[in-house]
């Protein structure tokens, strides 16, 4: 039983021997906590204290966007879908290695093109003269699409 091995106390997993702190962060960010071998996301044991089980479909998202904020209130069920709604807004863009925001991509012409990501498929929003009218048409579908789990 999770409660047995660990104590939740204001966002943070504590081993409920020893009241030690897990702190240990992989390269994304995430907390981790190695139990007999295997390892575990924080927020995912944090949900399982408070919730129980997480259904095999289903993610723990961090309403806030912030993966080290695993207070209980900033954590939520969602779908793969609704979990990448809700990732930060900009991203590297590979081929330039410029921050552009979500959705976008700049194409060989130097214009910009949106696109948004849905039930496994990619929909082309259109080919823009501006990052920001690029941005605009990915925000208007994404809201659409996406509902409370979009990133504002």
């Amino acid at each position: 039983m999770l409660t047995d091995r660990f104590i939740y106390k204001d966002g943070q997993l504590l081993n409920a021997k020893t009241k030690h702190v897990y702190h240990n962060c992989d390269r994304d960010g995430y907390i981790r906590v190695r139990v007999n071998g295997i390892e575990y996301r924080a927020h995912r044991l944090i949900w399982e204290i408070h919730n129980g089980p997480i259904p095999s479909d289903m993610l723990v998202d961090h309403i806030d966007g912030d993966v080290s904020n695993n207070r209980i209130e900033n954590l939520r069920l969602a779908t793969r879908q609704q979990n990448n709604a809700n990732r930060s807004k900009m991203l590297n863009n590979c081929k330039t290695g410029h921050g552009l925001p979500k959705g976008v991509v700049i194409t060989t012409s130097n214009k910009f093109r949106a696109r948004i990501g849905y039930k496994g498929e990619t929909y082309s929003l259109g080919i823009y003269n501006t990052v920001e009218e690029a941005e605009a048409a990915y925000n208007e579908a994404a809201e659409i699409l996406n509902g409370e789990y979009i990133r504002s």
